[in-house]
């Protein structure tokens, strides 16, 4: 739990580093959309080491 807990802290801390260098909306909804899809990349890989999926 403390490595998806860590890794979906980093995952945040880039994806609002990434939406801190959009300039309009568009942009910010594909950097959110990206964060999203790593976070869930990231959870999916904690949750089958932990044999929930």
């Amino acid at each position: 739990m403390a490595m998806a807990g860590r890794a979906a802290t980093s995952v945040a801390v880039s994806g609002g580093l990434n939406v801190a260098q959009e300039v309009n909306p568009e942009s910010i909804e594909g950097a959110a959309k990206r964060t999203a899809g790593e976070i869930a990349k990231l959870l999916a890989e904690a949750f089958k080491k932990q044999g929930r999926i």
